[in-house]
């Protein structure tokens, strides 16, 4: 079954923190460990389950929310917020390249385009996403299959590397993990 028919990417929202490990997480939702190193945050692939739902224009929108008491102000103005998904198809996880929100794509058959999206603020992460309504059954089947990795770079990180937060949100997820020498 092909649901990929196009794929757009949009802007990305990109901020920064610092890395280090963390075993106990916020109440929000079920983490696994969390990796810290200087001046950035960098969470593992983490499942995305408690998803909140509200509907309009034939739209469903589903909001999750992530606890993120490293994402203070400097991050939010002069560094870099990523967030990555995989499994965004509602096939599989294993077949979807990561990809930086925000983005929307075609399903098959669908008349309009999914759109993932992120808005950060102080302390909290909601990532949202819109679903049509042909496609909403797709995602209450797969949703709580669905990954995302947060990642945060804080000005310093920037200066040091010699990055603007644009180059770094242009990046493609392999370039990220390469330039933060981390697993993908």
């Amino acid at each position: 079954m092909t649901t990929l028919i196009t794929l757009f990417l949009s802007s990305n929202l990109i901020l920064n923190t610092q890395l280090f490990s963390v075993k106990n997480q916020p109440s929000t939702q079920s983490f696994e460990k969390i990796t810290f190193a200087s001046k950035s945050f960098i969470s593992e692939w983490e499942t995305a389950s408690s998803w909140q739902q509200s509907s309009f224009n034939g739209k469903h929108q589903y909001t999750l929310k992530r606890m993120l008491p490293l994402l203070n102000k400097s991050i939010l103005e002069e560094g870099v917020v990523l967030v990555f998904t995989k499994g965004y198809t509602f096939l599989s996880k294993k077949v979807d390249k990561p990809l930086s929100l925000p983005f929307y794509f075609f399903m098959e058959n669908a008349n309009m385009p999914l759109h993932w999206s992120v808005k950060p603020t102080l302390g909290t992460l909601e990532v949202e996403l819109q679903v049509p309504s042909d496609n909403e059954q797709a995602f209450l089947k797969e949703k709580n299959e669905l990954q995302l990795r947060y990642i945060l770079l804080e000005k310093e990180f920037l200066k040091n590397k010699k990055l603007t937060p644009q180059t770094v949100r242009n990046m493609s997820y392999q370039q990220v993990v390469a330039l933060l020498s981390i697993a993908p």
